[in-house]
């Protein structure tokens, strides 16, 4: 194995936590078969449902529900909130101290680390509250440092407008935009778009551990649609899974343009459709946004997914 490829590959620990899913043993379909497209039911079974680790590329997941409370309380230590706050306060003095001295990889991470807790926040406001509002109202400021003050407003605009943040992100951002990232359609057309760019990395990587092994093609139905995936049984490894339009994202190019709009459409399309599938998935959701109940429920599932479209065109045009 050459130098080059050594530094490529990942270890099985590796390889597991970035693309390792829980999945029923029957799946698919026992885990999308037993619910019509877009609904799910409750099935009753003669005995407990076996589940087993699957390697496979990412799957579009919108990342809004919180996870119930006892599987987040196992994952509590007993470092007290002092010691915890300790700790944060020593990690970002030594990033800011490695940034002021010019290093370029802890000022990014100095961003992104803000970027991950004031995300993690709004998760917090979502869920409670209440006890969130009962902090913030005693606080004269709140991240990203917005209040109803509208002096404030304007200075932290001509601070975005001074850094032009967001000018050239892969989703770029600028004034006069009409799109509103809380929008479920551009939720929706962001999220899977991220996937999609993920899977062009995952993708190489779990066929470089499935090299030189025999995959079985199988075929998986939702929505009258044949869907196409691979299973891989590498040795000393998990089985691998992966579906046709993980692969398609593969030979996808930057930046998005009408020559290769179309192509991007087509994996975004799929994660979308697998992603209402999913008991999980916000299919009725999307359903009762789109309204009208006098079409049929195809119907209104192609304006969702026409409304997710045009998000999506709002994402990437200059």
């Amino acid at each position: 194995m050459s130098l080059k490829s050594q530094k490529n590959s990942l270890d099985m620990a590796e390889l597991c936590k970035r693309y390792g899913h829980v999945l029923p043993a029957g799946f698919p379909g026992r885990g999308f078969e037993e619910i019509a497209p877009g609904h799910s039911r409750k099935v009753y079974r003669p005995s407990p449902v076996r589940e087993r680790l699957v390697l496979t590329p990412p799957m579009l997941q919108l990342g809004d529900e919180l996870r119930p409370r006892e599987e987040i309380a196992v994952q509590r230590d007993k470092r007290t909130l002092e010691q915890l706050a300790t700790e944060v306060a020593d990690a970002i003095r030594q990033f800011l101290c490695r940034a002021c001295c010019g290093d370029q990889r802890a000022i990014e991470r100095v961003v992104v680390t803000v970027l991950r807790a004031v995300e993690a926040l709004e998760i917090l406001t979502k869920f409670e509250p209440q006890k969130v509002r009962a902090v913030a109202e005693n606080l004269p400021r709140w991240p990203v440092l917005l209040s109803l003050n509208p002096q404030e407003i304007e200075h932290v605009k001509k601070d975005l407008k001074s850094l032009a943040v967001g000018t050239k992100a892969i989703t770029p951002t600028r004034p006069g935009q009409r799109r509103d990232p809380r929008n479920i359609w551009t939720r929706i057309a962001d999220e899977a778009y991220a996937t999609c760019r993920r899977c062009k990395r995952a993708v190489p990587d779990l066929e470089r551990l499935c090299k030189g092994v025999k995959g079985e093609r199988r075929t998986f139905e939702y929505w009258r649609t044949d869907v196409n995936f691979t299973d891989y049984h590498p040795p000393g490894a998990p089985p691998v899974r992966i579906w046709d339009w993980h692969k398609h994202c593969k030979p996808l190019s930057h930046p998005i343009t009408d020559a290769n709009f179309k192509d991007w459409w087509k994996v975004i399309k799929m994660s979308v459709l697998q992603y209402w599938i999913n008991p999980k998935g916000n299919y009725q959701e999307v359903l009762n946004a789109i309204g009208q109940k006098n079409l049929k429920e195809w119907q209104r599932r192609e304006l969702a997914l026409a409304r997710i479209k045009q998000a999506f065109r709002s994402l990437i045009d200059p």
